[in-house]
């Protein structure tokens, strides 16, 4: 833009100009791609909130209590996917006998079962924050916060999610076909 009465820039006008352009170029690209994370990060919780209610609807479905469930999720620390295997169901077992126990064992590891090179499923129990010198842990049961005492209600909300954990785990891949 130039001023009444003139007609010609000077160099320094010119790249004055020029500057300003970049600057307004550089500042557009940099609000839109705030712009792009925000909506892909809106969209990302619309998805998570959209397979928690499937998930939710599965598990009503199946004839669990949504609620129970729910509460369970809030003090267990389940890691992996449960299948019905003789390895995982003994993780199972133990966490339901430990947390009827009031929890002597949970509050120090958590129960798990590793698989290393080829010899199967093999039971590890394990401190929290820790795993196995060899193999990984692929299913795992223990407590989000091992440093509180959960309460009765807690507990007993946690044995019923164990008790019908193969029911969960149906539901919620059922939900996940579903989306």
């Amino acid at each position: 833009m130039l001023p009444l009465g003139r007609t010609k820039l000077t160099e320094r006008e010119w790249m004055m100009m020029l500057a300003e352009i970049i600057s307004k170029i550089d500042q557009r690209k940099s609000d839109r791609e705030r712009l792009i994370k925000e909506h892909k990060a809106a969209i990302e919780s619309v998805d998570s909130e959209l397979r928690d209610l499937r998930t939710k609807l599965a598990i009503s479905n199946s004839g669990l209590n949504i609620s129970t469930i729910d509460l369970a999720r809030k003090v267990l620390s389940i890691g992996g996917v449960y299948q019905p295997t003789q390895g995982r169901d003994s993780v199972v077992s133990s966490a339901i006998s430990d947390l009827a126990a009031g929890c002597q064992h949970m509050a120090k590891r958590f129960h798990g079962v590793k698989i290393y090179s080829g010899f199967g499923e093999q039971r590890c129990d394990c401190e929290y924050g820790y795993g196995p010198r060899h193999g990984s842990i692929v299913f795992s049961v223990g407590l989000l916060n091992p440093r509180t005492e959960l309460t009765d209600e807690e507990r007993d909300a946690a044995i019923y999610y164990l008790l019908n954990i193969k029911a969960v785990t149906e539901a919620e891949q059922k939900a996940k076909v579903a989306a």
